[in-house]
This record gives C-alpha cells, structure tokens and sequence, in this order.
C-alpha cells in the first residue's frame, strides 16, 4: 500500500541500490521470472530516485539493534525523515534521533499521510483496487483486507470512516 501512495506523491521511497536484484531473485522463486522482471522494471521506472548507495560504511555506528543497522544507516544519506518498520522497537529513540530520522510503523506512517490528504490517498486506493483483477475489488474490499490481514489496521479503520462520514464512496 506504501508504494501506491508514493505513486500519488505523497512520500519517496528509499531501498539499497541492489535490492532490486534481491527481490528479482527472490520472488523469480515464488512466481514467473516475466513477473519478477516486471515488477522490477515497474520500480525502476517509476521510483528511479529511490535507490542509494554508498551507505555501508555507516552500518557500524549505528546503535540500533545489530540486525538492523544496515536499515538506519540507508535512511542516513537518503536523508529520510521517517523510516518505515514494523518492528518500531529495534530502533529507540537514542539510535534514530541524532540522524534526524523518526520510526514509525507501515499503519502509523500510512496515517500520517491520509490525515491531511484524505483525496490523494483515495486516488491511490482506487488506482490499487482498479488493477486488483483476480478477483475484482472494490476500495472497501482493498481496506478491509489491508485490516483483516493487519497490514494497515487503524489505517484501513480510519478511511473507512472518513468515506462513510463524507459518502465519498
């Protein structure tokens, strides 16, 4: 859900200049390597400024914890105001704050980018939903799997009631 909302402008993402090698090689295993491919070339064109490099040597620094060092020290050069963790609690404060970078969760962040563009956000939502084909899905079958699966619960609660209080949908 992160990337269709940089889709719409509202952040920009950020991943080490060879993940995408990475993910191709790794989901090239789950489905077709044509697929693997073109989601990579999806990336690449459309986020050619999200990849940095240069940042390993910061990786020893960092005071996070050890296994996600790597991750505060990409969000460094990329001079990322938030770095985007589910696992908020192996970056504390004192690791994060004197980079100039805040941790947040994916629903925490995803929030705080629909609470003061409710319309950009909904573009994006109806873009996503519109390519979900197998099966069709509508923007409020997107939200309630985004809850139900807990990727985005207080995200998916919350434009759902901001859809039934303005009828928008």
């Amino acid at each position: 859900m992160l990337l269709p909302l940089a889709l719409v402008d509202l952040h920009q993402p950020v991943w080490p200049a060879g993940i995408l090698d990475e993910l191709q090689r790794n989901l090239g295993t789950k489905v077709s390597e044509q697929k693997a491919m073109r989601l990579r070339n999806v990336l690449d064109r459309h986020f050619p400024d999200s990849r940095i490099a240069g940042y390993e040597p910061l990786v020893p620094a960092m005071t996070c914890d050890p296994r996600d060092r790597h991750v505060l020290a990409l969000a460094v050069p990329a001079q990322a105001g938030t770095l985007v963790a589910n696992n908020v609690k192996d970056f504390p404060p004192r690791s994060a704050v004197p980079h100039d970078v805040s941790v947040n969760s994916a629903d925490g962040f995803a929030l705080g980018l629909f609470r003061p563009a409710p319309d950009e956000v909904l573009r994006a939502l109806t873009r996503q939903a519109g390519r979900m084909r197998r099966p069709p899905t509508t923007v409020i079958e997107l939200l309630e799997e985004l809850q139900a699966r807990q990727c985005l619960p207080g995200f998916a609660t919350d434009v759902c009631q901001d859809l039934a209080r303005t009828g928008r949908y």
